[in-house]
């Protein structure tokens, strides 16, 4: 009885909240992969749902340095790219893409915080399920993904690339 209550408020969250955060068409799969992360909190938080890291950040993490197989900037620049298909734009791109109201924000946040609020001692919950650890260690492959495009970037200018290979402007 107390879970299907539970459930109901989630869905009626997540039903308020979808319109606010829905900026355009080309906005609505990034709001519906929002609030299906919003969803899956509780899932991650029990570590039911395991967090995922690309494939590409993890073989970075052992060696975010390395120079092998840039020998040109094309090669340079193929490297950028694929980072930033996981990552996301670099900040020196000019921004983020889309530009999200206040109204959407806050939407997102609250429902973020409520789905969150679900369950008691998420905290501890977190730590004894391991959801935590999972969590820092997908933090730390986006760092290593980040500093790896920094270096690339550093790289190629040093070589006389331009961008995507060195960093623009």
């Amino acid at each position: 009885m107390i879970r299907a209550a539970l459930l109901a408020r989630c869905a009626v969250l997540l039903v308020l909240a979808a319109p606010a955060s829905a900026q355009s068409d080309l906005d609505r799969p990034s709001t519906a992969r929002r609030a299906g992360d919003i969803a899956a909190t509780p899932l991650r938080d029990t570590n039911i749902v395991k967090t995922k890291i690309p494939p590409e950040l993890a073989a970075i993490e052992a060696a975010p340095y390395s120079a092998r197989g840039l020998e040109t900037c094309p090669s340079i620049a193929f490297e950028v790219a694929r980072l930033n298909k996981v990552l996301g734009r670099d900040v020196d791109s000019g921004g983020s893409g889309t530009k999200r109201s206040m109204g959407s924000q806050l939407a997102e946040q609250g429902t973020r915080d409520a789905i969150g609020s679900l369950i008691p001692g998420r905290g501890l919950v977190r730590l004894v399920t391991g959801a935590d650890a999972a969590q820092r260690r997908a933090a730390a492959a986006v760092n290593a993904g980040n500093v790896r495009r920094g270096f690339l970037k550093g790289y190629g200018l040093a070589k006389g690339c331009r961008a995507p290979a060195a960093p623009a402007g």
